[in-house]
This record gives structure tokens, sequence and C-alpha cells, in this order.
């Protein structure tokens, strides 16, 4: 068994994930999860401990290699580097960043300039590139980039 520390009590976990449900920042989907209870601990609670334990400050609070239990109860130590850097999003995760791109994409229908700045933002361009890429100003670019804050923040609260 490997033991992770994490930078929280489970009863905070417990408090954060309820919430952000009450709080709207999570939906909970009463069809997928009928009973709160479950819809909280493997999706809400879940999410919150694999955003923890993939962030970058943890790579710096967990050591390189952390005591673990084998088999006949031997300390051995145990690589964690593999299998942090490995960690694929989970699914809630992914459908959480669809559906945040959806609304934000929504927001943004009548602003075609700033649909084009999004998905240039998108591809991990940066302010420079995307005014190279799109034959603008880069002061054009701020301003729409300040537009799409604005109005992604609304899409997002």
């Amino acid at each position: 068994m490997q033991v992770i520390p994490l930078a929280e009590q489970p009863i905070d976990y417990a408090k954060e994930a309820v919430g952000l449900v009450f709080g709207g920042e999570r939906t909970w989907d009463q069809q997928k999860y009928p009973d709160l209870v479950k819809f909280l601990k493997y999706s809400v609670v879940k999410s919150l401990i694999y955003n923890e334990r993939t962030s970058p400050s943890v790579k710096k609070r967990v050591k390189a290699k952390v005591p673990a239990k084998g088999p006949q109860d031997q300390d051995e130590d145990l690589d964690l580097s593999d299998i942090i850097a490995s960690k694929e999003p989970s699914a809630d995760l992914v459908m959480i960043e669809k559906d945040t791109l959806k609304n934000i994409r929504y927001v943004l229908r009548n602003d075609d300039d700033a649909l084009l700045v999004m998905e240039e933002l998108i591809k991990f361009n940066k302010p420079k590139e995307i005014a190279s890429d799109l034959g603008i100003t880069i002061d054009e670019t701020r301003n729409i980039l300040k537009r799409i804050r604005r109005k992604a923040t609304g899409a997002i609260n």
C-alpha cells in the first residue's frame, strides 16, 4: 500500500466539496449521481485530491521517494515521479474543461476577433505570436484578451 501525504485532512476535502456544490461551482448531475453523497465522494472529492496530487506544489512537497509497505511488510522505496508525471486527467476533469470551453465560446459567439484569439490561446500561443499570426497589433491583441477575460469570467461564474 503506497502512502502519499495529503496537504489537508479528509474532513477538509469534504467541506470544500460541499462548498463547491452548494456554491454553484460544481454542478450536481442528478441523473448520473442520484445520491448526493456519492456525487460528492466519487466526483468532487476525487477531483480535489487528484488536482492536489498532480499540482506542481505537491511535487515539491512530496519527496521523490515515499516509504511504502511491500507484500512482506518490508519497507521499500516507491518512486512517485513517474506516477505523477504519467497521470492522465480524470474523465470528470475533462468534462468540466469541455463544458467551460463551450460556455466561453458561447459568450464569445458574436465577437469573431475574440473567438480567433481564444483559439490561439488554446494552442498556448503568446500574445505576441497571436498578433503576428492574425496580422493585428499587440495592443489590439491585449484589448481582445481583456474582453475575453471579462466575458469568460462571467461565463464561468
